[in-house]
């Protein structure tokens, strides 16, 4: 069945030039899953320009053009196939049957048939078992995919106001093609009484993805199941994604003045009994747990405090205090000893941490360090411990007392002065200060070939882990490089969402509004160079090099949850 998939919406372009039939009108409106494209020339065209920021990225559609004859490189290439590139494309899994439904536009119904029929045959290796008119007043085709007994079948067919079908079942497929065909064919008699096209759904899936979507999407099942580790938390913590079944969304390309210039995935899933329905009959209760994730103050002293060159960028907010007022035996019996993966770097116990530190944290991989080369890299893959020998990383926090963190961090200097470690006090002149903060003040510690830094102003505390990046953390400081703050001027919300800059949304029940609760932002630009000094093919980091950003965020509130995605060249 594999095979098969990529000729679905390849099949479904065989049609004629007229007008034909609107694809929306099949996919139901309780679709669980479902990928829809409103206007087929309106996602060529941005696709097109979006990849033609991308140095190389041209040859994926010469591979479609070739491998399928389908060339998507101009506006004109799919009107050369006579589809009706003004109507929607439509590809969506049907109900619990699990069976893969495409819809396309069309009006030669004989000219799409047969050209469907030749790809099935030709490319995916099908065998037809019935042909002819198998439904009232339409003609619909049988297929068998290949092996002994073969491993899935198609339905494909026409109905008669102009829609093209395709149904792809696994050979252990509770409905059979055809039956699962004709439910959405009108000449059989069974009209779709309701209409993913009108419904609820799409209306929000429009609203989150914005104006300039070409995909709208629904995605069932999309969060992961609560880890095991959580424990007796474990319970709760599903019992809140239970109650998100469904996501709904798209994908947006907005027109820059060059062009397409950034991509963007808006997702938002909301409550069951908010607009939503349960998944498989199970419903949550209560609202989302959006106190945890608001602490007091502001995210954004972290990404103004990193240079710009940080590869990646990982921040979360909690509620530490709720996690303070907890029982000891709890807070015990849930938390590690020693942050996982930092058990020997000179870091106070974590529930010490958790004492001196609020509620905005983050972890961030800075670059290669100067002796890693790529045997070293391929090495370290699954191994925590020699990935930090590889990568220079970074965690910072906001920190709740400043007298206490520094007492803190002095005493753990000292301790290791005396145990033979290199210990070096850091202290940046108040005058090159032309940041928030105050003054970087601190220690870099170092034994055995590894290096330590441990930074504090009057808002955070950043621990280092590598040698040679305190200077970039004293530039920003200085005003004399730029922060990772710079990326979010001018930016869409997704960028400054991901880096606590966004515009902060109104909270039910907290004084202030409060930022998104996790974000995520990636430049490869400091890495590809270090890749490439070290001997990597330039050719893949010429493509990578071409995505200036990589920005991700999550936002929570009593009855939702939304999920924003965005890459910007």
């Amino acid at each position: 069945m594999s095979r098969a998939l990529p000729l679905l919406f390849v099949c479904l372009l065989a049609c004629g030039r007229a007008a034909g039939g609107d694809p929306m009108r099949v996919v139901p409106t309780d679709v669980r899953a479902a990928v829809i494209a409103p206007s087929l020339v309106l996602l060529q065209a941005r696709v097109s320009s979006f990849l033609a920021g991308v140095e190389g990225s041209s040859g994926v559609l010469d591979l479609i053009a070739d491998r399928f004859a389908l060339d998507l490189r101009t506006p004109e290439g799919p009107a050369a196939l006579g589809l009706d590139a003004d109507k929607a494309l439509a590809l969506f899994v049907h109900g619990d049957e699990r069976v893969l439904v495409g819809a396309a536009s069309v009006a030669d119904r004989d000219r799409f048939l047969e050209g469907a029929r030749a790809r099935l045959e030709k490319g995916a290796g099908a065998r037809l078992a019935t042909a002819g008119d198998t439904l009232p007043e339409g003609r619909a085709w049988l297929f068998h995919g290949p092996g002994t007994p073969p491993r899935w079948h198609a339905a494909l067919g026409v109905t008669t106001d102009g829609v093209g079908l395709l149904v792809l079942a696994a050979q252990a497929a509770d409905a059979p093609p055809l039956d699962v065909l004709a439910r959405f064919d009108t000449f059989s008699g069974g009209r779709l009484e309701t209409s993913f096209a009108t419904s609820d759904a799409a209306a929000r899936a429009r609203a989150t993805a914005g104006p300039d979507a070409a995909l709208l999407l629904v995605v069932d099942e999309l969060l992961p199941p609560a880890p095991r580790s959580l424990g007796l938390a474990r319970g709760i913590v599903q019992a809140q994604l239970d109650a998100l079944p469904v996501f709904v969304g798209g994908l947006a390309l907005p027109l820059g003045e060059r062009g397409v210039e950034s991509l963007a995935l808006r997702l938002s899933a909301a409550r069951v009994g908010e607009g939503a329905r349960p998944a498989k009959g199970e419903a949550g209760s209560g609202a989302l747990p959006v106190a945890w994730f608001t602490p007091p103050g502001s995210p954004e002293p972290l990404a103004r405090a990193f240079p710009k060159t940080t590869t990646a960028f990982v921040r979360a907010r909690v509620a530490l205090d709720k996690v303070r007022a907890l029982p000891g035996f709890v807070r015990d019996s849930v938390l590690p000893d020693r942050l996982p993966g930092l058990e020997t770097a000179p870091l106070p116990a974590l529930s010490d941490l958790i004492d001196m530190i609020e509620g905005d944290v983050a972890v961030a991989l800075l670059g290669l360090d100067a002796g890693a080369n790529l045997a070293h890299l391929a090495y370290a893959v699954g191994d925590t411990r020699r990935l930090l020998s590889v990568f220079h990383v970074a965690l910072a926090a906001r920190h709740r007392d400043l007298g206490l963190v520094t007492r803190t961090f002095s005493g753990i200097a000292s301790q290791l002065e005396t145990s033979g470690w290199a210990v070096a006090p850091i202290a940046q002149p108040a005058a090159e200060i032309a940041g928030r903060g105050g003054a970087w003040r601190g220690w870099s510690l170092a034994r055995d070939g590894k290096h330590y830094a441990v930074l504090i102003d009057d808002e955070l505390i950043v621990f280092i882990l590598g040698a040679g990046e305190v200077d970039d953390f004293l530039a920003v400081k200085a005003g004399r490089a730029l922060s990772l703050a710079s990326f979010a001027e001018g930016a869409s919300g997704p960028i400054a969402d991901a880096l606590g800059l966004g515009p902060r949304t109104a909270t039910p029940g907290a004084d202030t509004p409060s930022a998104t609760p996790f974000g995520l932002t990636a430049s490869p630009l400091r890495l590809t160079r270090e890749l490439s000094a070290r001997g990597l093919p330039p050719y893949f980091l010429k493509i990578i090099n071409d995505v200036r950003l990589l920005a991700a965020s999550v936002d929570l509130g009593a009855d939702r949850l939304e999920l924003a995605l965005e890459i910007a060249l």
